[in-house]
């Protein structure tokens, strides 16, 4: 169908870098496929935060939101948006809709909430978090347990903080290091911060390969 070459040639343009015509396509793809107006509106979001113009992704998204207001998606990006701006207050009021996006979208809804010192709410976020088994990534697993980890060694309740490391530590996910360098950071700064307060903490070692790297990581 027209629609669908059109998506196709909007792929195209956008792997080749020429957003303004990936965006020019996705509107002739609009036109032919109305009843896949939400889809590909979220993807010409998509092109114009690729395309570094934010404001034009939001009128896109509002209008998402206009007939779908429950659209996670749409609140996530929304919600992103802002938290780059600085507009933090902006971006909190999309926080309810965008955790149920996914489980990195959640991790950054806790992580708005931290900065904008909205504890409660982020330990409610991440407390409330369900992991998928394996359809989780390891590392939005990881970074979910470490930013939660972060937070109640921040609000000093050390031995809560101290079993969610256990849990990094043991958990069968992790059965590799995660690739993400910022991510192997923040566990290092993390392992120092609670070092004082795990007791025998080379004992929790075992066989454990993840343990291996968290233990030696620097």
């Amino acid at each position: 169908e027209l629609s669908e070459l059109h998506l196709l040639l909007s792929q195209a343009y956008q792997q080749l870098g020429d957003l303004s015509y990936a965006i020019k396509m996705a509107d002739v793809a609009l036109t032919h496929l109305p009843s896949a107006e939400d889809s590909i509106e979220l993807y010409k979001a998509n092109l114009y935060l690729q395309n570094e113009e934010p404001q034009k992704a939001l009128e896109v998204l509002y209008h998402v939101l206009d007939h779908n207001p429950q659209n996670s998606e749409a609140h996530y990006l929304a919600m992103q948006i802002y938290r780059g701006a600085g507009q933090l207050e902006k971006a909190l009021e999309h926080i309810s809709f965008a955790i149920n996006y996914s489980l990195p979208a959640r991790c950054a809804a806790a992580e708005l909430a931290f900065n904008s010192f909205e504890d409660d709410l982020a330990l409610q976020i991440l407390q409330s978090t369900p992991i998928k088994n394996e359809k989780e990534a390891v590392e939005n697993v990881i970074l979910k347990e470490c930013i939660l980890a972060e937070l109640l060694t921040q609000k000093q309740l050390f031995s809560e903080a101290k079993q969610v490391w256990h849990r990094i530590l043991f958990s069968p996910y992790n059965t590799q290091k995660p690739q993400n360098d910022d991510l192997s950071i923040r566990l290092a700064a993390l392992k120092w911060r609670l070092l004082p307060r795990i007791e025998s903490i080379h004992s929790l070692q075992d066989n454990n390969d993840w343990a291996e790297i968290l233990l030696t990581i620097t």
